[in-house]
């Protein structure tokens, strides 16, 4: 038997093509017209996104501009602050320079001596005093207690009352005057009082009376060593533990030890306060030490009174090099 195969009229399979066409176009236009409305929402969704974002950055860009006129006008304030607290501070430094004793004054009746005198700030806690009186010279050198705006507080409450003790009072002893200046600051400063707000405030100093006339210093020191130094050989002038002022000092009866010591040739002294020693500098930044100061001070003491000076200056600024210098520094040398 035969199997035959039917093969439809070929206007059938005419008809059969464009009826597939037709429904695929159909299929197509609804799938386009489906993801048309799906990109329509997406583009809207979108636009309002885009919308919403503009609105936030433009209100960014606002405060930012804002802030910007802020800061300027807030740095245009600072600037100007600054440039006046800057003069005020200029003015009072003019005016702490004016009570201290001027080098010619010291170098007339003290030619042999030198004075490095390095504030960390404008003004300064450290000072020195100095005074010639009869046959006899003194000289101070005081650590206030701070530096800056309230250590000058302090130096010229310092000044006034050394003043007022050796000038007025005509007090030369310097066991006695430290013991003044103590009163003279617990009062000033209302340190006498049994509240926790009293002020804490104080001095370390080294007070000299030199006698030229009979060949003797006297010396007593407020928390503050000195050197003597002759031919290599050092005497190390301790100090009492007190301080000039400051709680502890109000709380005892504090009395303070007055060395004497005789005047040989070639002898040098040496009152500073502790500034220099602690310094950071050096390779390691480290601070300079005391004992470091110490052999500085014993390495230079034969040379000539400008030299020692130089050296003195040189040697700190090199230690330092770009390190914040952290306290005032003060070195006062004298040779007899």
């Amino acid at each position: 038997s035969f199997t035959y195969l039917v093969v439809p009229p070929w206007y059938q399979t005419i008809w059969a093509y464009i009826f597939y066409v037709i429904i695929s176009f159909f299929i197509l236009w609804i799938v386009l017209k489906v993801n048309s409305k799906r990109l329509v929402a997406a583009n809207l969704r979108l636009e309002e996104i885009v919308k919403q974002r503009t609105s936030e950055l433009i209100q960014q860009k606002e405060e930012l501009q804002a802030n910007s006129e802020l800061i300027n006008s807030v740095n245009k304030e600072l600037k100007r602050n600054n440039i006046l607290i800057t003069d005020s501070l200029s003015y009072a430094k003019l005016i702490q320079d004016a009570t201290l004793p001027s080098y010619k004054i010291i170098k007339k009746y003290l030619p042999q001596s030198f004075v490095f005198f390095r504030p960390r700030d404008i003004v300064s806690g450290d000072f020195y005093w100095f005074s010639k009186q009869q046959d006899k010279v003194i000289i101070a050198v005081v650590d206030s207690t701070g530096h800056g705006v309230p250590g000058a507080f302090m130096s010229m409450i310092g000044n006034t009352l050394l003043n007022e003790i050796v000038i007025n009072e005509k007090i030369y002893t310097p066991s006695v005057i430290l013991e003044k200046l103590n009163s003279g600051i617990i009062k000033a400063l209302h340190q006498e009082k049994e509240t926790d707000d009293v002020q804490s405030d104080g001095m370390n100093l080294s007070i000299c009376c030199i006698d030229k006339k009979n060949k003797q210093i006297e010396i007593a020191n407020a928390d503050q060593i000195a050197y003597l130094i002759n031919n290599d050989k050092v005497i190390t002038i301790e100090s009492d533990i007190f301080s000039a002022g400051g709680n502890f000092s109000r709380k005892v009866d504090v009395q303070f030890t007055n060395k004497i010591f005789d005047i040989e040739d070639g002898a040098m002294l040496y009152l500073f306060s502790d500034g220099y020693q602690d310094q950071f500098g050096g390779k390691n930044n480290r601070k300079f030490m005391a004992s470091s100061f110490k052999q500085l001070l014993v390495n230079i003491s034969k040379l000539d009174i400008q030299q020692q000076l130089v050296t003195i200056s040189d040697t700190f600024v090199k230690w330092k090099g770009n390190a914040r210098q952290i306290d005032d520094v003060l070195v006062v040398g004298i040779k007899f």
